[in-house]
């Protein structure tokens, strides 16, 4: 994320909390680039390959003739979902604002189920964006890319980041 994104989304959260009175419902919900960041980093740096698997209770028949017998094991891959071109534009790049965009051209889309997770994400996240300053060393370049086991995906463990604290803005 640029120096630009981290303060466009710290200033989005600043007036937030003082529209809201601080740190309300309200508030949490209108941290749209919060939510954005968290969907855009969950769909390019996700913690499985695969969704949900399902047993197939009788035989299944695709659009194509391909028939999925009875008792069969079915997953869909998620990587072909969220690195397509027809599902996602520019795919392949992290877009800290992909969804925020979406949802003002849209319109809100949530799973009921999240919202707890949600909340929780967002007072950590926006506490530490608050609080926080942080880079990459001086000797990486890049991103170090993630490990992949057994269909699910691990941030890379011998990562660094540079952290500190943000003058005057500690809570």
């Amino acid at each position: 994320m640029s120096a630009e994104d981290t303060d466009s989304t710290r200033i989005e959260v600043e007036q937030t909390l003082e529209q809201e009175g601080g740190w309300t419902k309200s508030a949490l919900n209108k941290f749209t680039k919060i939510d954005s960041i968290v969907r855009d980093i969950a769909r390019f740096h996700g913690l499985t390959s695969f969704g949900i698997s399902r047993r197939t209770i009788t035989d299944g028949f695709l659009s194509d003739g391909v028939v999925i017998p009875a008792g069969y094991e079915v997953a869909f891959d998620l990587r072909r979902i969220h690195f397509n071109p027809e599902v996602y534009r520019d795919p392949y790049r992290f877009d800290p604002f992909r969804f925020s965009k979406i949802r003002a051209e849209t319109g809100r889309h949530v799973c009921p189920g999240r919202f707890f997770a949600s909340v929780q994400l967002k007072v950590i996240i926006t506490n530490f964006l608050l609080n926080y300053d942080t880079k990459i060393p001086a000797d990486q370049t890049t991103r170090p890319k993630n490990v992949v086991f057994a269909g699910a995906i691990f941030p890379p463990l011998n990562a660094h980041l540079l952290v500190k604290p943000r003058r005057g803005n500690m809570a």
